[in-house]
């Protein structure tokens, strides 16, 4: 149901509510103790994450996907380490998706949704996700509200 939601949300709606985001004022991330591999599916928080995704018996055609979108989203982000993605990364990532790039909204928001369950680094990970959810209720908001097109 949510995802038809989203579908149905113009880049207008999006847009909107990125210009009211607010500036990210919660604490900085642990930066990474590894360099990182030449290949995004090689980094360990990927790997971790897919075989958290694999021990919890996620449909492989489901774990592919959401890998996909995962490496998709690090590449846009020039090659940004996922383990210290913001919201507003993720947001902007999302925009890149709304406004015609390659890419599924939703396989991406299913992948940081659960990277960010799984990040080690709670205080980091629960105040961007507390920004991610201000600026997706925006999104819905400003459709609720008329100033996004039907």
């Amino acid at each position: 149901m949510v995802y038809n939601e989203l579908r149905r949300i113009p880049a207008t709606a999006w847009a909107e509510a990125l210009e009211r985001f607010p500036e990210d004022d919660g604490p900085e991330p642990v930066p990474p103790p590894d360099r990182p591999p030449a290949r995004v599916v090689d980094l360990p928080e990927v790997l971790a994450l897919r075989a958290l995704l694999m021990d919890r018996r996620v449909a492989f055609d489901t774990v592919d996907r959401w890998i996909r979108a995962l490496t998709q989203t690090t590449r846009m982000l020039d090659y940004e380490r996922p383990l210290v993605w913001t919201a507003d990364h993720v947001a902007n990532r999302i925009m890149q998706i709304v406004n015609g790039s390659d890419g599924s909204t939703w396989s991406t928001l299913e992948v940081v949704r659960e990277l960010w369950a799984w990040h080690p680094d709670r205080p980091y990970i629960e105040a961007q996700s507390e920004r991610l959810l201000l600026w997706l209720e925006a999104v819905l908001a400003s459709r609720d509200h008329g100033t996004a097109r039907p």
